[in-house]
């Protein structure tokens, strides 16, 4: 009986005190900043989805978008594009700083839409990844239009191996580059034959950057004298900033001489005597890969010898099966490396 007097005594405290308002009624305690809580969530920027008609998830919350391996060929492509425009995504897209779609499948079409419907909307942009897929010249050059129109200005790594962009697309790119600031270019395995277009961006571009790594590997490259001055007169005049290249790697082409490469560092060097400049065409370089090319037993002793004189103790050599003697040959001081055969391919 006791009990049940303390209890109807609590009971009737409680019920008064809400008739009074000095608590809340049971179960609405913190309601208004319940409200509140969820009034701003529905503010917040959204950071992540799905790509609609399909299983594939997305997070932008870090300013990634990686989408690598996943197959989405050029309608999944469009899709995704069409739903980061969306009003409920675009200030996320806003902030995307990387952006990898490696082996996606996409064609022309997919190069052409990204070019023109998304990067224009991705200033913040700094790596680009679109790597084994097939964008093709046309892909090539629309990308190039968009890197000329500055959609991308702090885009500092594109990989755009294997996409057969073929001379059209390199040409279209290297006229586009010379604006911007890539340092890191890849361009491997994409049919290339000429590559004097990219000349320039090994020395200085518009915004006063250079590229600091270029890989050329597997295409049908024939030269790369166009990469070096020529003459003391055109390093003088044409080419004042010497090239900051750290790697570069011209490995599986057909290229039958390395001379101009080797060439333009000892003409540099003598130039650099007679006129007491401190000039060098690439003082950066420390990493060539030559391997898989088809330079003559004796003109790869004699390139290696005249490279040994000028930027190979800077080198890190590349060891493979096929090179051995190379590798030997560099390792040699000057003055035992007579007599050594070089090999077929370096």
């Amino acid at each position: 009986d006791d009990i049940s007097s303390i209890l109807s005594i609590c009971t009737a405290i409680a019920t008064k005190a809400v008739a009074l308002g000095l608590v809340d009624t049971p179960g609405t305690a913190g309601s208004d900043a319940q409200d509140e809580d969820s009034s701003s969530d529905d503010e917040l920027v959204p950071m992540g989805g799905t790509i609609p008609g399909t299983t594939i998830s997305f997070d932008l919350s870090n300013g990634e978008l990686d989408l690598s391996e996943h197959q989405i060929n050029d309608g999944g492509c469009e899709t995704l594009v069409s739903h980061l425009r969306t009003e409920h995504h675009s200030d996320s897209v806003s902030r995307i700083w990387f952006l990898d779609l490696e082996g996606n499948g996409l064609s022309s079409a997919g190069g052409i839409l990204l070019s023109r419907e998304l990067l224009p909307y991705t200033p913040l942009l700094q790596h680009l990844d679109l790597s084994c897929n097939g964008i093709g010249p046309t892909g090539a050059e629309a990308l190039g239009h968009a890197l000329e129109s500055g959609a991308v200005p702090l885009l500092s790594h594109l990989d755009l191996h294997g996409n057969a962009i073929c001379d059209v697309g390199c040409v279209a790119l290297g006229n586009a580059l010379t604006l911007g600031s890539v340092s890191v270019l890849d361009l491997s395995a994409n049919r290339i034959e000429h590559v004097e277009a990219l000349a320039p961006l090994l020395y200085n571009n518009h915004a006063g950057e250079c590229l600091t790594e270029l890989n050329l590997r597997e295409n049908g490259i024939e030269s790369i004298a166009s990469f070096f001055p020529r003459t003391n007169n055109e390093m003088a005049s044409n080419w004042r900033v010497p090239s900051w290249l750290t790697f570069l790697d011209v490995s599986w082409n057909c290229i039958a001489d390395f001379g101009a490469l080797s060439e333009a560092h000892v003409r540099v060097h003598l130039h650099t005597q007679t006129e007491d400049l401190e000039r060098s065409v690439l003082p950066a370089l420390v990493d060539l890969d030559v391997r898989g090319n088809s330079v003559p037993d004796g003109d790869c002793v004699a390139w290696m010898a005249l490279l040994q004189q000028t930027v190979a103790p800077l080198l890190r050599w590349k060891k493979g099966d096929d090179d051995t003697a190379a590798v030997a040959f560099a390792e040699q001081p000057a003055a035992q490396q007579d007599g050594i055969a070089g090999p077929e391919n370096v």
